[in-house]
């Protein structure tokens, strides 16, 4: 199931080329919020060290790039990912 959800998630990402129609599906397919989540991932300091696509100011290279990050399917190793 989860495999399908990536799929779909992935083949509707290919195919839109307008960002707030990606934003869109990203929310409607997910239930999460990316604007959120950026604003998540500064608040907590996560862009202290990692490098993070289309998030300002994560530039660092301390820790690995979150490029892909949705395609793992565990978080620093212990915490499933999930929308």
């Amino acid at each position: 199931m989860k495999a399908n959800r990536f799929v779909l998630f992935a083949s509707t990402m290919a195919l839109l080329a307008c960002k707030d129609e990606v934003q869109k599906w990203s929310r409607a397919l997910t239930a999460g919020d990316p604007d959120r989540g950026k604003t998540a991932l500064s608040t907590y300091g996560c862009i202290a060290c990692h490098s993070i696509p289309g998030v300002p100011g994560s530039n660092a290279l301390t820790a690995p790039p979150l490029i892909g990050i949705s395609q793992r399917s565990y978080l620093a190793g212990m915490l499933e990912n999930t929308p």
